[in-house]
Formats: C-alpha cells, sequence, structure tokens
C-alpha cells in the first residue's frame, strides 16, 4: 500500500515489478533485489528477512466442512494440493510441522502466481499454504484456516543476486 507513496519520494529509484518463481543467471541480470517467499535457504546471493509471515493451510467452505466433519489428518488425503512450483517442499515441511505422516501425492497442482492460487483455492481447486495477504479473504469467509501448524520460518525474504552482490 505505501509503493506509490515510496516512488513518489525517491524519484531517482526505478521499481519493476516482475513475478519470478525461480532465479537463473539470465533472469537475475539487471535485477538488483527480489523479494522471494520461502524459507530463506537459497544460495542465490545475499539473503535477509523481510516480513516473517508463517504460511497455513487455507481452503473454500468446502474444504473447511471436511475437516470440521472428519478432523484435518483424515481429511488432507481428499485435497489436492497447491503449491508454487514443482520444487517446493513446503507440503512437506508442513506434513512434519503437524506431526502427520509423510505423504507421497500425485494430485498436485502446480500454480505460480499466487492471485490465481488464491482464486483457485476460492474456487474450490484444492488447498494451499498462504499466510495473513489473505486476511481479507478470511475476514470476508472466501478463505479459511484450515488447521492451526504453521512454518515459522517462512515468510519473505530479499534476496540480492549473487551478480550484484559481486559487484558491489
Amino acid at each position: 500500500p505505501r509503493l506509490m507513496s515510496f516512488m513518489q519520494a525517491h524519484d531517482d529509484v526505478q521499481l519493476r515489478i516482475q513475478p519470478m518463481i525461480q532465479f537463473s543467471i539470465q533472469e537475475t541480470q539487471g535485477v538488483d533485489l527480489a523479494i522471494r517467499w520461502g524459507n530463506g535457504d537459497w544460495n542465490e546471493g545475499d539473503v535477509t528477512r523481510f516480513m516473517p509471515l508463517p504460511p497455513y493451510p487455507v481452503g473454500n467452505a468446502e474444504a473447511k466442512r471436511q475437516v470440521e466433519k472428519l478432523g484435518i489428518e483424515r481429511a488432507f488425503p481428499q485435497f489436492t494440493l497447491l503449491r508454487d512450483r514443482d520444487d517446493s517442499n513446503a507440503w512437506s515441511q508442513w506434513l512434519t510441522a503437524a506431526n502427520f505422516q509423510t505423504q507421497t501425492r500425485r494430485d498436485v497442482l502446480i500454480v505460480p502466481d499466487p492471485n490465481v492460487r488464491v482464486q483457485a483455492v476460492i474456487d474450490g481447486q484444492g488447498i494451499a499454504l498462504m499466510d495473513d495477504l489473505v486476511k481479507d479473504e478470511l475476514e470476508r469467509g472466501k478463505l479459511f484456516q484450515l488447521a492451526p501448524d504453521t512454518l515459522t520460518e517462512y515468510g519473505y525474504f530479499i534476496v540480492q543476486p549473487q551478480a550484484t552482490v559481486a559487484t558491489e
């Protein structure tokens, strides 16, 4: 919400907002800083914790009814898991944090765009790990937190790509 006031106060800074799920050498050329979601365990430059926002599983009203009826552990295998990328292990880490048995899942849907992923959950396409950035959807009853367990080490990190760090 403060982006426009930042740009007005710092007219010498040029911003480009570009969604990037993974970093590659080609993608980071010309990028000075990136904000990434995860646990900060990347070897792609200088990583600084920015906004700790632990994720938790969210679903739509029907998913909430299933959890209330069966309990999260019994309902969980019935849900399609939505992830942001192929190599994400956030769901596995969440299962461990919730003390559930690790599961091999075939019903995983990769939805890189977080806005599309939120809408997919609302539409009943599956459940996803989200954080308090979906607070409005939770308050309006479009999304529901399905379990209290979170990934406490997750959140948003500022990443300065290796090429940029090396030139300082």
